[in-house]
């Protein structure tokens, strides 16, 4: 394989200043990058990086998790170049000296969504009384367990005044399978991110919970103090970032927000 290789990570060359394509030799591959990403931005990840290039050739291999399991791996020592998860979290990272912290960047901001089977009739809603109609009508909901998106989603209730009424409704489950509940008919609805929602088959997004309500979870970026190429890190930061990029971020589910 050469430099257009693809098996779990992806390898993207540019097109040389004069022209020929790049030779298909280890030459092409002048960094190595390791990237550790929230599961909420895996399509959106997917995308950015069949469209990345530098200025030279550059490797990128992913790995993706929960937001809390990215933190703890960091913070026990993990080699990764390129970390993103909660902003919260990275300032934690950055107090522990674990991160350079001129190279903290935002990402994207992702809103809490119902998604259930089928095509909504009406598009999808967000305010909140269409959300609330939404979750006192449905007979089971499920929602990731121990998840960011599931506490966002429980304290929504609480804000909502529905956590009793709706406890015997509640569906607790592993990270992943509330989607593949509703999918598969047994559950009415489910939680998650809307970027996971979008790259999820056989569910749609039904309602957006209301930015007021405090369920948007927002992604920043930075680069590690374990880096091996800094100065790669920094631009791959750079362009994940660029504004040329968000039709991408839009179309999976993300806007762009500012760090506080």
């Amino acid at each position: 394989m050469g430099c257009n290789e693809s098996w779990g990570s992806a390898c993207f060359t540019p097109t040389p200043s004069n022209g020929s394509e790049c030779p298909m030799t280890q030459k092409c591959l002048v960094a190595q990058l390791s990237v550790l990403a929230p599961i909420a931005v895996q399509r959106v990840f997917g995308a950015l990086l069949q469209e990345f290039t530098l200025d030279r050739a550059v490797r990128v291999r992913t790995d993706f998790d929960m937001n809390r399991d990215i933190a703890r791996r960091l913070t026990a020592g993990e080699a990764v170049d390129i970390a993103m998860t909660l902003p919260d979290y990275v300032a934690d990272l950055i107090a522990a000296g674990l991160v350079h912290a001129d190279t903290h960047a935002p990402f994207g901001r992702v809103p809490l969504a119902l998604a259930r089977s089928g095509m909504p009739p009406a598009g999808m809603v967000n305010d909140e009384t269409s959300v609330v109609a939404m979750l006192e009508t449905a007979q089971s909901i499920a929602y990731a367990d121990g998840s960011i998106s599931g506490d966002l989603f429980l304290g929504a209730l609480e804000l909502l005044g529905l956590r009793d009424k709706l406890a015997d409704r509640l569906r607790p489950m592993p990270t992943g399978e509330p989607l593949l509940s509703a999918a598969a008919g047994h559950s009415d609805l489910a939680v998650a991110p809307m970027s996971t929602v979008a790259a999820a088959a056989g569910v749609r997004e039904w309602a957006a919970f209301p930015s007021h309500l405090g369920t948007d979870i927002e992604m920043s970026m930075v680069v590690t103090s374990q880096a091996k190429d800094v100065a790669q890190a920094r631009k791959v930061i750079g362009y994940l970032g660029h504004p040329r990029n968000d039709w991408l971020l839009s179309d999976a589910g993300l806007m762009r927000f500012r760090l506080r």
